[in-house]
This record gives C-alpha cells, structure tokens and sequence, in this order.
C-alpha cells in the first residue's frame, strides 16, 4: 500500500510539473530563470511566453487597461494615428505606395519584457546576510516591480493561483488518519470504501436520513 501511495505522488508531482502554471513561475524566477539557464528548455519558454502574453491580455480587457512601457506613459497601441494619417495623405498626393511603419504592440512589448528575464543574473537560493542567511521572497521580488514592470498583474496572478486543489489535499490528510500503524492491514478496496465515507460525510448523513424513513 505504501508503494501505491508513494507511486500515486510521484505521479502527482509530475503531472503539476508539465502544467504551464508551474512552469511559468519557473520563468519568472531568477533562481531559476537566468543567463545561460537550462532549466526551461527553449520550447517550454516559448509556450511559458504565449501563456503569459494571453494571460496578460485577459487582465488588461477585466481592468480595461492597455499595456504600456515601462519607461513612457504614451499607450503603444493608440499612438501615432495622426502621423499615419498625414503620411499616407502625402503618399496618395504623390502617387506612391504608402508603406506603414511597425509600431509595437503590447504583445511585442511584453515579448521584449519576457526576453529580458532570460538575461538576469542569477540569484542564489539562499541569500546571504549579515546576519543570518534569508530566504529569497518570489513574491516580494514582484510585488516590488508594481509600477515598473508591465509583467507585474501576470505575474502576481501566475504566482498566487493555488496549485493544488483543498480536496486533494483533504484526501491525503484522511488516508494518513485512516491508515495509521494498527491499520496497515487494510486492503485497498477496505480503504478505498472507508476514504468515500471520510471524504462524502455529508452524502453518509443523508443517506441514513433516507434509510430511516424507508424503515418506518
């Protein structure tokens, strides 16, 4: 039984490992995340960098916001619209063929932004103090970034989604309780019916409820 167990968590660990989620938190951490880092291979950063980008996407049309650079208040996507105006007017008067120049969208703006932090330095696990080593804080690393970064409302939502589910983790907690050492005889099909019980309490109440009246 402890093999199964043990098997199903490996399984389990491995299974969150290949979610975009977990992946995308390793992207946004330079402990893991910096120049010359293989951790992510180059097909999982491109993936990581889709995610992110559609992500952000969703955020700004929920805040009604559009992306801007860091270092300017001028909205990329909105801007330059007299200039191209005035331009393909002189094109037409002159007969030439009015070519309009690339102007960076928000996308393009956070592709550069994501690109970026594959060019960090790296930073260790475990920071060294003067007085005692602290543990390098993820979340306060971006929550420092609020009105510098354009990454920041993705990363803050990437970072705090819960990557496993109360009920999970409810189930491994009743198994421990249910499997102690004077239990370890169990069968699995034991188990597995003593686990529904632990797990459904209410649906149990319910259910002798019904068997009562169906008595009288």
């Amino acid at each position: 039984m402890a093999q199964e167990l043990s098997v199903a968590l490996l399984k389990r660990v491995e299974k969150l490992t290949e979610t975009l989620q977990f992946k995308s938190c390793l992207y946004l951490d330079p402990r893991f995340n910096f120049t010359g880092s293989k951790r992510l291979s180059s097909i999982d950063k491109e993936l990581v960098q889709d995610f992110i980008v559609k992500l952000n996407e969703k955020i700004s049309r929920l805040r009604g916001t559009t992306t801007k650079h860091p270092d300017t208040e001028t909205v990329f996507v909105n801007n330059n619209t007299s200039n191209r105006s005035i331009e393909e007017t002189l094109s037409n008067f002159f007969d030439e063929e009015y070519i309009s120049a690339a102007t960076p969208n928000s996308s393009n703006i956070l592709i550069k932004e994501l690109k970026k932090l594959e060019m960090r330095e790296k930073i260790s696990i475990l920071q060294e103090s003067s007085v005692k080593a602290q543990q390098f804080d993820l979340l306060k690393f971006w929550q420092a970034q609020q009105y510098t970064s354009p990454l920041f409302h993705a990363a803050m939502v990437i970072l705090l989604a819960p990557s496993t589910q109360v009920s999970v983790e409810r189930a491994f907690s009743a198994v421990k309780l249910i499997l102690a050492d004077n239990r370890m005889g169990l069968s699995s099909a034991s188990l597995e019916d003593t686990l529904i019980l632990k797990l459904n309490q209410e649906l149990l109440t319910e259910l002798a409820g019904k068997m009562c009246d169906d008595v009288v």
